[in-house]
């Protein structure tokens, strides 16, 4: 914008404009001349103002002395834990004032003496998870002002943002002709606007980028081929430089003639008030927007307009007198100069007496409860002159309703930073453009406790490996909150403890089948110790983080721990380790891992420090290197699975319990055993040596990745390890479904002795079989309104599974009579009939009959 000085009153000026491009060259607009090519190239470029054609101007008879008028806001339209983006519009051009702080609005302050008629500040270092209020003031050029706002609120957001933008809105063209393109889109939070295009889908040569930032994105391609494809990527990153968020490789053919249609108009609605109206239409393609107003019929001798290409138009006309008759047309031109299309001339009579009609309370609020959060949501009212929504919340039942968000554009809130357990009280309120804001009376209150549970559960089972510098973090993936719900990963990397700063993040990671993994972009420090921690996110759902994990980056070439130089920490160093232990620390040096030196022995702090390294390699994967190695044909191993999944085992429901059972042994003073199984299917939970294994700290866990565990355990008081159960390790069923598939695997099993190391000969996997036929306790029992019912099939069986109530009568056949084939079953009832209808409180029979089975159970319905 350029601001022109010096000039006279009541006189009329033409202007030209002239562009100097960076390479010299230099292009003269007239917009006087709008039968010319230049003409039609300046009212595409948007330097015709205002809008409609004209290309001169009148000054103004008497001094400027009205003030101006905030027509929309101020809202926040971003904001991440330390700060905040306040926008608001004016009807003319004016400087940008804020005031802010958490008690009082005297507390801050930031402020822009560029004069513009769209006002974007920027509110910084803020506090986490904490309430602010604010207020804006404009004044213009000629030192009218300032025009202040009403004060609002809003609050930080607890936690660092990790979160790429989402796109909500998929790029789309959303005007083009032969020569040029204009692809939109939108994202969930401020962030930055590319365009990545060629003509060639595997070669985008070309990348224009917007100068700013903010939620609705539009870029215009120019100076393209008429009657040719071209292909476009788009990516925004936010202000807290998370992403980018990049889209599919999309496309779009350029128009083959020029657009020489006008734009079409329809629905002009005006609005009137005191002292302002407004005024709104809609057109069939993307144009610009202009009024022309008068207080005598023909005789429109003010133009208020907006260069913005839009399909919905509305523009706003201020400092009318009241209780006065005007008369105007709306109009638009598109992209191309085609226009301007205008409306028929109609009329209005604004208000006598400034407005005090609220707008209609807001209907329809609803919400779903989180981890530490209230996802909310509400009707959109059809006023035309709302301005927006108020949101006010309380602890239930005390005290008074509070403004926790004003203003706000669009009906939905995320409410964050909420304690678990606590109930919370919501009311929401629609407020128009009026100045004073008239406010309507709260819609219907909402009552939600945010809660752990109504979230996806953590990951589990973490580790890191590939590269040293440049790791993959990999984890078994959550549970959803809602079954079948599709979760995505957020993962952070961070050289502190409490995450203070952000080494690298990465949200959006798509989840594998049963774990998923993610590798790092960026080298990290040789040497350096970082810390990382993983959560899941189940659209407005996101659950806790995991549990902090450290680990080192080295890219070091001598391992800690691989005795025997083959380049990995293995069972083989292992076995080592278990024969030096003991020993003096100067007969064995390379065993001194704890370092301390001449005099003392191999202890368990070096153990454990064995423990820390076991599974890395000198390539820094964390894969065990195979070593060859003799079968031991003497040794009789076998796996014992058992599972409470039909309510007749002594584990509680779900619980795998897995034995590893040695029949006969020889000459083995330590063993290193290698088990798999399909991370979908089971997790993991607990190994301990068996009841017979010798009680000296030595079994443990050496490596563990989702769907693989590696254990150890040795004597080393010179004994041998006896027959019986090696190790007993529990997992918990992830999945009902998969429960009749599952297997665990014993990859290999290594033993040991000062005679040297063996394999164990191969055996069969343990599978989740019934021995029997049974019928399990319904579960949960009292229940309301659904409960389960577990049974086995121990062969494939014609299954009939039947409820009854206290006289015999069926009230629902839920497995009706079909051939089954062996295995674990769970089936739901839902509390009804076979009509559907929901049966009452009391005492429920039901019977499992197959051909070689009849068992029956009880359950108690209790509303």
């Amino acid at each position: 914008a350029i601001t022109i000085s010096g000039l006279d009153p009541a006189s009329t000026y033409d202007y030209r404009i002239i562009v100097e491009a960076t390479n010299g060259q230099t292009a003269s607009f007239e917009p006087n001349l709008p039968a010319s090519k230049s003409a039609r190239a300046g009212k595409r470029l948007k330097i015709l103002q205002p809008p409609g054609g004209a290309g001169s101007f009148t000054t103004n008879t008497d001094p400027d002395t009205q003030y101006p008028v905030i027509l929309s806001g101020p809202t926040i339209s971003s904001k991440t834990h330390d700060t905040a983006i306040v926008e608001w519009l004016t009807d003319e051009p004016a400087n940008s004032d804020v005031q802010f702080g958490a008690e009082s609005v005297s507390e801050g302050r930031t402020n822009s003496g560029v004069s513009q008629t769209s006002h974007k500040m920027v509110l910084s270092n803020l506090e986490p998870g904490s309430p602010y209020l604010f207020q804006v003031a404009s004044t213009d050029a000629a030192g009218n002002g300032a025009t202040t706002s009403a004060e609002g609120v809003f609050s930080t957001n607890p936690e660092v943002d990790l979160t790429a933008p989402e796109i909500t809105e998929e790029p789309a063209v959303i005007y083009q002709n032969d020569e040029v393109a204009t692809i939109q889109w939108t994202t969930d939070e401020d962030a930055t606007a590319q365009i990545d295009f060629g003509t060639a889908a595997d070669s985008l040569l070309f990348i224009r980028t917007s100068s700013s930032t903010g939620d609705n994105h539009e870029i215009t391609l120019t100076n393209l081929t008429p009657a040719t494809e071209y292909f476009y990527q788009v990516t925004s990153s936010d202000l807290s430089n998370n992403g980018p968020t990049v889209t599919d490789v999309l496309s779009f053919t350029t128009d083959p003639e020029p657009d020489a249609t006008p734009p079409v108009l329809s629905d002009v609605v005006v609005t009137a008030a005191h002292f302002s109206a407004i005024v709104t239409w809609l057109t069939d393609e993307l144009a610009d927007s202009f009024v022309d107003l008068g207080t005598v019929s023909g005789l429109l001798d003010v133009t208020v307009g907006d260069a913005s290409d839009v399909l919905e138009h509305d523009v706003v006309l201020t400092n009318l007198q009241p209780d006065t008759e005007y008369f105007l047309t709306a109009g638009s031109g598109d992209r191309a100069g085609n226009g301007p299309t205008e409306s028929v001339e109609v009329s209005f009579t604004t208000l006598a007496a400034p407005d005090t009609i609220a707008p209609g309370a807001p209907t329809g609020l609803t919400g779903t409860a989180g981890n530490e959060s209230v996802a909310l949501s509400w009707e959109t009212n059809s006023e035309a002159d709302l301005g927006g929504y108020n949101l006010y919340r309380r602890l239930s039942g005390d005290g008074s309703f509070v403004a926790i968000a004003t203003l706000l554009p669009t009906p939905g809130y995320t409410d964050l930073g909420l304690d678990n357990g606590s109930s919370y009280e919501y009311q929401i309120t629609a407020i128009d453009r009026a100045s004073p804001g008239n406010e309507s009376d709260p819609g219907l209150d909402l009552s939600l406790s945010p809660t752990l549970s109504a979230a996806p559960t953590a990951p589990s089972d973490l580790s890191v490996d590939g590269e040293a510098l440049q790791p993959t973090f990999s984890f078994t993936n959550a549970e959803p909150f809602s079954s079948g719900a599709t979760l995505t990963y957020t993962i952070q990397v961070s050289t502190q403890s409490d995450f203070s700063d952000v080494t690298a993040s990465e949200s959006g990671i798509t989840s594998g089948s049963a774990a998923t993994s993610w590798t790092i972009t960026r080298s990290l420090d040789d040497g350096a110790t970082y810390y990382w921690r993983a959560r899941a996110v189940e659209g407005d759902l996101t659950g806790p983080f995991t549990v902090t994990e450290e680990f080192t980056a080295s890219t070091g070439p001598l391992l800690s721990g691989d005795f025997n130089d083959s380049g990995a920490v293995d069972f083989d160093d292992f076995f080592a380790f278990v024969d030096a232990f003991g020993g003096s620390a100067d007969d064995f040096p390379d065993f001194d891992l704890n370092d301390s030196g001449s005099g003392t022995f191999i202890d368990f702090d070096d153990f454990f420090r064995f423990v820390d390294a076991f599974g890395t390699t000198a390539s820094k994967t964390a894969q065990t290197v195979a070593s060859t190695h003799p079968v031991d044909e003497s040794a009789q191993i076998r796996l014992i699975a058992d599972a409470g999944l039909d309510g007749t085992s002594s584990l509680p429901r779900d619980v795998v319990q897995l034995l590893v059972q040695a029949d006969a042994l020889n000459d083995v003073d330590a063993y290193g055993l290698t088990l798999t199984w399909d991370p979908a299917a089971l997790s993991f939970t607990d190994a301990q040596a068996g009841p017979t294994a010798p009680d000296n700290n030595w079994f443990r866990i050496l490596e563990q990745r989702p769907g693989r565990i590696l254990l150890g355990n040795a004597r080393s008081d010179g004994g041998l390890m006896e027959t019986g159960v090696l190790a007993q390790l529990t997992f918990r069923l992830r999945d009902r479904q998969l429960a009749n598939g599952t297997r665990i695997e014993l990859e290999q099993l290594l033993l040991a002795s000062t005679s040297g190391v063996r394999l164990a000969p191969a055996i069969p996997s343990a599978s989740l079989r019934p021995s029997g036929f049974a019928l399990g306790q319904a579960y949960p029992n009292p229940f309301n309104p659904s409960t389960q019912i577990d049974f086995a099939l121990a062969a494939e069986t014609s299954t009939r599974l039947v409820i009854y109530d206290v006289l015999g009568r069926v009230v629902r056949t839920l497995v009706p009579g079909q051939s089954m084939p062996a295995g674990f079953y769970s089936v739901s009832w839902d509390g009804r009939d076979a009509a559907g209808r929901a049966v009452g409180n009391g005492l429920y029979f039901y019977r499992l009959a197959t051909l070689d089975f009849v068992g029956t159970g009880r359950m108690m319905m209790l509303k």
